[in-house]
């Protein structure tokens, strides 16, 4: 430790607030290394580190200089003499970043400062204003080299570079080519859907994955970053190439030409300090060095270009000539008298589909062979490599004939030319517009063989994992960010089924058989008992080949006398009712024009078609219920108890599930199934999760036990009385005695107890 360092070697001072941890993030150790190869190489010489021993990162800095191949040093005192005579100096920050100084002090090259939170490095030059890193170092560590080495190497690792991530830049433009036409088709799987009987979830899928594709690939494209990254290698190899074609020369143009590139600078400098000596032979070697090497490559570029101009246009003409037949094939099949038989003879229906899809894939390949020369740039480049080569020549004639001081304005023409080639492919990278960025990317990914290779299990699950961040914080930006798109979709889905809705008389007229809303007590149409609405609503539905009927002297229908039964318990706390006569749709042969005539037949039809028409019923059932809650008919903070019988539960299952969907309390709806025959999942399962349900068995014909029952369906069989006869008609006795008991139940059962005792109206 001392308080006094010679320097006469060049400074590096180290200081950290007092804010920051003990223990540093990966990123703030990663941004000081970096920083640190910057200072390096700004200037030559052996480098010191100081660090003050009071600095709470005095341990972490001295291990940084020995990584860095630094010198380091603790010293004692407040550090103020180091901080104004310093070559350069690192800062570490924790809260807000220390401000720029206005000098940089006698002999400093460059200030840099690293956040410790997130790693975020800032450089101050010699204006005293904060900025971010320039992309250089970016470039140069996947090259394998830093401006502390000779302009040799720095050619060689950034040439290399750029060479390795040119065949990258351009098949990512191609295979975006090639994956937005595999869009386009991928919707056409709505079109075969039903000739090929695919199921409608499969093309929903193809028509969201089209979008999506092209979502990945830009996000991936953006990630990789190819194309910015071969322009600013190939940038640096030129600048470099320029450099050493010149070294011999009495001018270097390079420095003033590139000067435009602020990111350059630092290589610029370096140069700049290149010790000059001319030659006397310097215009020969410019000659063979400059002019005749990119000579060669300028007509290896163009002949390459030519080739793939070619290449594209001859499938251009396959195409186009494919297209043509298919056209042709189609006209002569069906102008033809025997067009029809034709078809049937060539496939039928998988004839037209070939036809189509032929008709739609080939000029769509046109399109994409087209769309390659713009993506390719053949052309572009072909023409732009065609002008250089004649420029070239021009020069290579003019500069052999030229006495001294015409050679270093032909030089200066030339390497104007030559750099101003590569500054136009770096600007257009530099401000080619970004889809879907996800990040603000200081770094990029590099081809594998130039990086550094880094082996280990974390370091591969670490990087796994990061990318997986990556992509989900991608799709949730991407998702949420266009979140009004998604509700204007079914905003408009739903709007366009409202306006296809039938309205015509006959469509409501067939509607209204399905269900009709009556009255318990008379048989009339329901009306809304503002009163008995109070206490709640109780809905009746009747089975397979029943209905309402007007009762008589000698007879009342039994949902007319569950209605009755419970005003006689109830009283003024009773419940409105309401019955749903569905008597066409409970008989589907009638409803689907089957042979009536035949007994057997009307009620196998009856059976087979009596759940769908149930269902169906009460998806319609549902929806007018509902909008009696919207409109207050149907009170929505009181129980709404749901009574079905045989295929009547069916009816209610379904309606009680769209009420839950459409916003009715689950708490408060209450349904009952008596005797359901061959129950589906819907009841069996489903229902307990929209509903509070109780499933009475009392016959055969009902072949369930609680084991197919939801745990929370409560279960009861309730044994039938002794009948007279057996068979199918027994059978028939024990189905209605399931409505029987229950309307037996309102009197006699105890709140609790089974039957009308678990109504949420029992008191």
């Amino acid at each position: 430790m001392s308080n006094s360092v010679s320097s006469a070697r060049p400074i590096l001072y180290f200081e950290s607030s007092e804010q920051t941890s003990e223990k540093l993030p990966k990123a703030a150790i990663e941004a000081c290394r970096h920083a640190l190869k910057s200072i390096q190489a700004s200037k030559t010489g052996s480098w010191r580190l100081l660090v003050r021993s009071a600095d709470e990162q005095q341990a972490f800095a001295l291990q940084l200089a020995r990584d860095s191949g630094f010198e380091g040093e603790a010293i004692t005192g407040d550090g103020s003499e180091w901080r104004a005579s310093a070559d350069a100096t690192l800062v570490l920050y924790a809260g807000e970043r220390p401000a720029a100084p206005a000098t940089l002090g006698a002999g400093a090259a460059l200030w840099s400062a690293v956040c410790t939170v997130d790693g975020q490095r800032w450089d101050a030059h010699a204006g005293g204003h904060w900025q971010p890193p320039s992309w250089l170092d970016d470039t140069l560590t996947p090259a394998g080299v830093s401006l502390a080495e000779s302009v040799e190497a720095i050619f060689k690792g950034s040439d290399e570079l750029a060479q390795s991530t040119a065949p990258d830049t351009r098949r990512s433009g191609k295979t975006l080519v090639a994956i937005e036409a595999i869009c386009v088709l991928l919707p056409v799987v709505w079109l075969l859907r039903t000739p090929l009987h695919l199921p409608p979830m499969l093309a929903a899928l193809a028509g969201l994955a089209s979008p999506l594709l092209i979502l990945v690939f830009f996000w991936w494209l953006r990630w990789r970053s190819m194309g910015r990254l071969w322009s600013r290698a190939r940038l640096v190899a030129e600048a470099c190439r320029s450099l050493l074609a010149t070294r011999s020369a009495p001018v270097q143009p390079v420095v003033s030409l590139l000067s435009v590139v602020p990111a350059l600078r630092p290589l610029l400098q370096k140069f700049a300090a290149e010790p000059q000596q001319t030659a006397p032979n310097w215009r020969a070697d410019y000659l063979r060095e400059r002019i005749d090497n990119q000579y060669d490559y300028y007509l290896r570029q163009r002949d390459r270009a030519l080739r793939e101009r070619r290449k594209l246009t001859r499938w251009s003409t396959i195409l186009m000539d494919l297209a043509l037949a298919v056209g042709v094939a189609g006209i002569i099949v069906t102008l033809h008298p025997r067009s029809a038989t034709w078809l049937a003879l060539l496939g039928g229906s998988w004839l037209e589909f070939a036809l189509g899809m032929a008709g739609l894939a080939l000029p769509l390949g046109l399109l994409v062979a087209q769309s390659l020369r713009f993506v390719g740039e053949s052309t572009r480049r072909t023409a732009r490599y065609t002008q250089q080569l004649l420029h070239l020549e021009n020069l290579r004639e003019r500069f052999a004939t030229a006495n001294d001081e015409q050679a270093l304005d032909l030089l200066r023409e030339t390497e104007d030319a030559l750099l101003s080639e590569v500054l136009d492919w770096y600007f257009q990278s530099e401000t080619t517009e970004d889809f879907y960025t996800i990040r603000e990317q200081s770094a990029v990914v590099v081809p594998q063989q130039l990086a550094p290779r880094r082996i280990g299990k974390l370091d591969i699950l670490w990087k796994g994992l990061r990318n997986l961040g990556a992509a989900a914080g991608f799709l949730v930006r991407v998702v949420l960010g266009r979140l009004i798109w998604v509700v204007l979709s079914v905003a408009f889905v739903l709007m366009w089924i409202s306006l296809k809705q039938p309205e015509t008389a006959a469509v409501a007229s067939r509607l209204q058989e399905l269900g009709r809303m009556l009255n318990p007590a008379d048989g009339s149409l329901f009306a809304p008992d503002p009163i008995a609405a109070v206490n709640g609503t109780m809905i009746i539905a009747h089975g397979m080949r029943d209905g309402w009927a007007p009762p008589r002297s000698d007879f009342e229908h039994w949902t007319s006398e569950i209605s009755s039964r419970v005003r006689g318990r109830m009283g003024p706390l009773a419940p409105q009712m309401l019955v749903l006569d569905w008597r066409e749709g409970a008989k589907a042969s009638s409803q689907h024009g089957l042979n009536t005539n035949d007994p057997l037949t009307r009620f196998l039809a009856d059976l087979g078609g009596v759940r769908s028409s149930g269902q169906a019923t009460g998806d319609f059932f549902g929806i007018r219920l509902a909008r009696m809650v919207e409109n207050g008919q149907i009170r929505k903070d009181r129980p709404l108890h749901l009574i079905g019988h045989s295929a009547g539960g069916f009816v209610v299952s379904r309606a009680a599930h769209i009420l839950v969907a459409m916003g009715f309390p689950r708490e408060l709806v209450h349904v009952t199934i008596l005797d359901t025959p061959e129950p589906d999942t819907e009841i069996t399962q489903a229902l307990v999760h929209y509903a509070d349900a109780e499933f009475y068995r009392t016959s055969e014909l009902t072949q369930v036990s609680a084991s197919n029952f939801d745990p929370a369906m409560h279960f009861v069989y309730i044994p039938p009385p002794p009948t007279v006869g057996e068979g199918f008609a027994a059978s028939m006795k024990q189905h209605s005695y399931a409505w029987q008991w229950y309307r037996d139940s309102i009197a006699s059962a105890k709140c609790g107890e089974e039957g009308f005792g678990r109504s949420p109206f029992c008191q």
